[in-house]
C-alpha cells in the first residue's frame, strides 16, 4: 500500500468520524436542548459546518 493511499484512507476514516461525532451531537442538542426547536435549529446548522483542521 502507497503512501497515497494510506492517507486517502486516514482522511476518509476521519471524515466518517467527525460526521457521525456531528449527528450524535445534534441528536444530543435535541434530546438535552430542552425540546426548543429554534434553539437547535441553529447550533445544528453551525454543528454541521465544522471541518477538520478548522
Amino acid at each position: 500500500m502507497n503512501n497515497k493511499s494510506v492517507t486517502t484512507k486516514a482522511v476518509v476514516s476521519a471524515n466518517n468520524a467527525l460526521n457521525n461525532t456531528k449527528k450524535r451531537i445534534i441528536e444530543l442538542i435535541k434530546t438535552e436542548g430542552g425540546g426548543r426547536p429554534e434553539a437547535w435549529k441553529e447550533t445544528s446548522k453551525q454543528v454541521k459546518h465544522i471541518e477538520i483542521g478548522k
